[in-house]
């Protein structure tokens, strides 16, 4: 499964955290990825990493002439037109998407491309969804 060795197993251990302390968190992929993976290898990577493979349920459309924040709002307005509410979401990436003046640039949550999803981020993530949660305390 080619997929697998691009990824870096601590980072999807932390993504696995993020998934169990919001427990009605869902994934939509906007990654770049999307285009050189179809929807379902996702999903497998998610069951090889023994992660909820229900978890992820899009990807946003691929529009040559757009950028990804507005691939990231179609998907959003669609979504919300057909479920009749908003969502609370985040955009989690290693390159920045939205301008500073951009609507949905507080809900970006750039990563280190060369270390990927940390425990800061993860942190980060889970007080956008839980304000009032309560990071560890971690010591040596």
């Amino acid at each position: 499964f080619a997929m697998k060795r691009d990824i870096a197993p601590q980072n999807i251990w932390v993504l696995g955290f993020i998934l169990d302390q919001v427990p009605d968190l869902n994934i939509v992929i906007s990654s770049a990825w999307r285009s050189f993976y179809p929807f379902e290898s996702f999903k497998e990577l998610f069951k090889i990493f023994k992660l909820d493979p229900t978890r992820i349920i899009g990807v946003t459309p691929k529009k040559f002439s757009s950028l990804r924040i507005h691939e990231i709002h179609m998907w959003l307005e669609d979504w919300e037109e057909v479920n009749h509410k908003k969502v609370d979401w985040v955009a989690v990436d290693d390159h920045v998407i939205f301008n500073i003046e951009d609507e949905g640039k507080a809900r970006e949550f750039l990563t280190d491309s060369w270390v990927g999803l940390t425990m800061h981020d993860a942190f980060g993530i889970i007080k956008h969804f839980k304000p009032d949660y309560k990071e560890p305390a971690i010591g040596i």
